[in-house]
């Protein structure tokens, strides 16, 4: 039992006072009393020592979510910028290939303008006759008009932005009234040389400016292009 008491008295002494106040001195109870004090102030102590680890650890997980979430935040950012570069690539690409097919569809007809007009030449020297100019204006014309529907179905890829595909449309309606022009001046060369009325050559003339004005507005839309996607205007297509 005294054992106990002992016990008592070191761990829980301010109980252990008010259990036996009764029976203590007046020494007795000012030890009891200080020893009291002393162990609960390190008991208090302990607790309030315990607790201030809490917001701490706390603290901890709040900035490692914090960090988490800038290292998120950061990967998303690059991310969207190499999303945006690539895009930026695939675009250029897009109005490139426009721009190779626009320079093919114009080559492969170009050898049949160039023919007419060596044919042309080769009249005005009596080095050739009616038949064959006639004939070389008419494959020209026909070679026009497949250009015409060629340039008309020129591909525009539908991911560009919207400014520079309502731009590359715009081209590629110009190119295909050029042809149309171009072909209608073929059509005027063959009248002439079959009713030889000089008013016929002038509808021809006619026709060739308005060719060249509306190839003009497609060179001059596709550089507007050109420019939107960042290509500068060295770069051309290969």
């Amino acid at each position: 039992m005294a054992f106990l008491k002992v016990l008592g008295w070191i761990f829980v002494p301010y109980v252990m006072i008010f259990v036996s106040w009764k029976k203590l001195r007046g020494a007795g109870k000012a030890f009891g009393v200080v020893w009291a004090l002393f162990a609960g102030f390190f008991l208090v102590f302990g607790i309030l020592g315990g607790g201030t680890e809490q917001p701490a650890s706390v603290a901890e997980t709040n900035v490692v979510a914090g960090d988490t979430e800038k290292d998120s935040d950061s990967k998303a950012a690059v991310n969207a910028k190499e999303t945006n570069v690539e895009d930026a690539e695939k675009h250029k690409n897009a109005v490139l290939e426009f721009e190779k097919t626009m320079y093919a569809n114009e080559e492969e007809t170009k050898q049949y303008f160039d023919a007419y007009m060596e044919w042309m030449e080769a009249l005005g020297n009596g080095q050739a006759n009616v038949n064959d100019v006639y004939s070389s204006a008419k494959t020209a014309k026909e070679a026009a008009s497949h250009t015409m529907t060629k340039m008309r179905k020129i591909p525009i890829d539908k991911n560009l932005p919207k400014d520079v595909k309502k731009l590359l449309e715009e081209a590629r309606g110009d190119l295909s009234t050029a042809y149309f022009e171009k072909e209608k001046a073929m059509k005027s060369v063959m009248k002439y040389l079959d009713e030889q009325k000089p008013s016929t050559m002038q509808d021809f003339k006619d026709s060739i400016q308005m060719s060249e004005t509306f190839v003009l507005s497609a060179a001059t839309k596709l550089l507007q292009a050109k420019n939107a996607v960042g290509i500068e205007v060295t770069e051309k297509s290969k």
